[in-house]
């Protein structure tokens, strides 16, 4: 199964339902065509500054699996877990 299927016909988009051991997952395929999912990932990417960072655990720092951006009121600081993030200011998100 592929998560952006271009066949030259379209599939209808209904959702398929995986029940898991301790809850369910609910799958759209083909919920947006392949060109146009990659275009809102370059907007996205390009609009807002995207960083990845890195955890220490046990001694060992390791790179964080995920880009994020951090956003705030201006003249604050913020800190997640152990981490002081300075967030981006002057952008809507949405």
């Amino acid at each position: 199964m592929e998560l952006f299927n271009q066949e030259n016909k379209p599939k209808p988009r209904v959702f398929e339902k995986f029940n898991l051991k301790d809850g369910e997952v609910w799958l759209m395929p083909n919920f947006m065509p392949a060109d146009k999912a990659f275009f809102l990932l370059q907007c996205v990417t390009v609009k807002y500054q995207l960083a990845t960072g890195r955890n220490k655990m046990y001694g060992k720092v390791h790179p964080v699996p995920r880009k994020t951006a951090w956003y705030g009121y201006e003249g604050f600081n913020y800190r997640y877990v152990v981490f002081y993030v300075i967030p981006n200011h002057g952008q809507k998100i949405f």
